[in-house]
C-alpha cells in the first residue's frame, strides 16, 4: 500500500492475502472474499455498515508499529522489534498474544487466542478456559502478528448512530495501556477500485489463473501439467503446491497463515519463512482458489481531480514450475462512481 493513500492514524509495518469453477469451490471463494462488498474499509455485519478506525497510538507505544487493516475482517497488525514484549489481553485481563524478543508468542490455554486468529469461528479446545495456567508457545520467528479481535465488532446501535467506541488493553513491559477507536458510518461511496491481472493468464503451459473479485481479491490457479507449481509468498517463502497430486499448503508460511484458512491447534507448526517448508495436503484437486492480500486495494479513497483513473497499486505474486519462474502480475485502479462500471 502507499503510504500516501494510507490515513496517518495508521503505520505501515516492515514485515510482511469468471470462467467456470467447481461449485462448492466457487461459493467458499464467494464467502471468503465478500463479493459484492462495495466499500473496502466498510465493516461487514448485517447490521449498517460503518467503518472501524483506530485512534492516535499511545506515546508509550512509539516505537511499535501499530496498523489497522479492512481485509477478510478489520483486523491488527502489529511489529515490535524493541527489546520489550507487548501482550495483547482479553476482556477478563488475560494475556493471550504476546509478541516481542522472543517472536510472537501464544498464550494456548487462553479462549481468545483461537476466537480471534481467524474471522471465521473456530473450535476452542476444552483446555482452553478462563482460570487455566497460561502456556506460551511460539507462532512466529518474526517479531510480528495480525489478529481478529472480535471487540472490533459493532453492536446494532453503534453501527446505526457511528458513536460507538472500541479498546483493546494491552501490557508493554508489564504497564497498562491501551488500543482504542472508533465505529464511523460509512461516508457515500465516491468510486470503486477495479483489481486485475496485467500478466498473462497461463503462466505455463497447462496453468491457468484467474483473480475473483472481492473485498480482498483471490486469486485462483488451475494447474493441468504433469509437474507442480509453488506459489511463493510475500517473504519470498514456498506457500502453495499444486499440481498432479492436489494442493499442499506450506504450513511455516506467514503468508498461509493470513490466507485465514490455516487450522489452528495447541501444536500448530511455528511460522518462519526462512524454514524448510512444511506441506500440508489441502485438496485432492489440481485448482486452488486462496485470499491474496498483495493484490488488495489501499484502505482510503484517493482525492481530487487527478485521482480519476489512477493506479494506487501494482501487485506480483511469484510462482516456479520446474525450473521455470515467472510472476502473476496486476495493479489496482480507482475508478471515480460516475466512471465506475456496474455492479456484478
Amino acid at each position: 500500500m502507499r503510504d500516501e493513500l494510507r490515513p496517518t492514524s495508521e503505520r505501515r509495518p516492515r514485515c510482511p492475502l469468471l470462467r467456470m469453477l467447481p461449485a462448492t469451490a466457487a461459493a467458499l471463494l464467494l464467502m471468503l472474499t465478500g463479493a459484492g462488498a462495495d466499500r473496502v474499509a466498510a465493516h461487514e455485519d448485517a447490521h449498517a455498515p460503518v467503518v472501524v478506525t483506530l485512534d492516535p497510538v499511545p506515546s508509550r507505544l512509539a516505537r511499535v508499529t501499530i496498523q489497522l487493516q479492512h481485509t477478510l475482517g478489520d483486523q491488527l497488525l502489529v511489529e515490535n522489534r524493541t527489546r520489550t514484549p507487548l501482550e495483547v489481553l482479553d476482556e477478563r485481563g488475560v494475556a493471550f498474544l504476546r509478541i516481542g524478543p522472543g517472536g510472537a508468542e501464544a498464550n494456548l490455554t487462553a479462549p481468545a487466542w483461537y476466537q480471534t486468529v481467524s474471522v471465521e469461528k473456530r473450535l476452542v479446545p476444552a483446555e482452553a478456559h478462563a482460570g487455566a495456567a497460561p502456556v506460551w508457545r511460539r507462532v512466529s520467528v518474526d517479531p510480528s502478528w495480525g489478529w481478529f479481535d472480535r471487540r472490533l465488532r459493532s453492536e446494532p446501535t453503534e453501527a446505526a448512530t457511528g458513536s460507538g467506541r472500541w479498546t483493546i488493553p494491552l501490557r508493554f513491559g508489564g504497564v497498562p495501556v491501551a488500543l482504542h477507536g472508533r465505529f464511523e458510518p460509512v461516508p457515500p461511496a465516491r468510486g470503486v477500485f477495479v483489481p486485475r491481472i496485467t500478466s498473462s493468464e497461463q503462466p505455463f503451459p497447462g496453468v491457468r489463473v484467474q483473480l475473483m473479485k472481492g473485498r480482498v481479491p483471490a486469486l485462483y490457479l488451475e494447474n493441468t501439467g504433469d509437474e507442480p507449481v509453488i506459489v511463493l509468498g510475500a517473504a519470498g517463502e514456498p506457500f502453495l503446491r499444486i499440481g498432479p497430486e492436489g494442493t499442499s499448503a506450506n504450513v511455516r508460511s506467514p503468508t498461509w497463515q493470513r490466507t485465514g484458512k490455516a487450522e489452528v491447534t495447541t501444536t500448530a507448526p511455528a511460522l518462519d519463512a526462512k524454514a524448510a517448508p512444511k506441506w500440508r495436503t489441502q485438496s485432492a484437486t489440481r485448482s486452488y482458489a486462496w485470499i491474496e492480500f498483495r493484490a488488495a486495494p489501499p484502505g482510503v479513497e484517493p482525492r481530487g481531480p487527478a485521482a480519476a483513473g489512477k493506479i494506487v497499486r501494482r501487485w506480483e505474486v511469484p510462482l516456479r514450475h520446474g525450473t521455470m519462474q515467472t510472476v502473476v502480475a496486476g495493479e489496482v485502479e480507482w475508478v471515480p462512481t460516475a466512471e465506475a462500471p456496474p455492479r456484478s
